[in-house]
């Protein structure tokens, strides 16, 4: 059997902190809980995580700052930020910072354990996937895989279809490609 996903999570409000630690721990994961972004960076210190559940306006050190931090001292990490301030030019951050979400407090909860799953299990799954990977000195990527160079294009049902022929009954007509003959 697998180990439960570790999850730490940082928000500067008590009531969010005990709230969702509980639905969390209900839910089978062992979450540690940070009041703001510096005991959040020497959690990331002290212990590995599959998962950082992040608010980004707090004292201190924001959750972007937090990210970046995170981002240098485990890369694989899957992060969510958990917001109730969000806004376009901050998602926009996150995903240059390599977010895996993007969520909003007022989120239904099973919606957030949801997604918690999600990215735990990707979480799992890259770190997995580097355990087989051979070493190299470009560790960038082996952590995110690159898109093929080409990507082929899906034929469409419509073009398999005109390509193909039939003949009628008796009346010897044959459609192909639009044509009659």
């Amino acid at each position: 059997m697998s180990q439960p996903a570790r999850i730490l999570m940082v928000d500067d409000e008590a009531s969010i902190r005990l709230t969702l630690g509980a639905m969390l721990q209900r839910a089978g994961y062992v979450v540690t809980s940070a009041e703001h972004g510096v005991e959040a960076v020497a959690c990331l210190e002290r212990q590995a995580f599959d998962l950082l559940l992040v608010d980004l306006k707090m004292p201190e050190m924001d959750g972007m700052q937090v990210v970046a931090a995170a981002r240098q001292r485990q890369p694989d990490l899957a992060i969510i930020v958990l917001t109730g301030h969000g806004s376009l030019d901050t998602a926009v951050d996150g995903l240059h910072q390599g977010i895996f979400d993007y969520l909003l407090k007022t989120t239904e909860p099973a919606q957030v354990i949801a997604r918690v799953r999600r990215a735990s299990n990707y979480s799992v799954s890259a770190r997995c996937s580097m355990s087989l990977a051979p070493p190299s000195r470009n560790s960038a990527a082996i952590r995110r895989p690159a898109l093929p160079a080409r990507v082929p294009r899906p034929a469409s049902a419509y073009s398999a279809w005109a390509r193909s022929s039939w003949i009628r009954g008796g009346n010897r007509r044959c459609w192909r490609a639009t044509r009659w003959h």
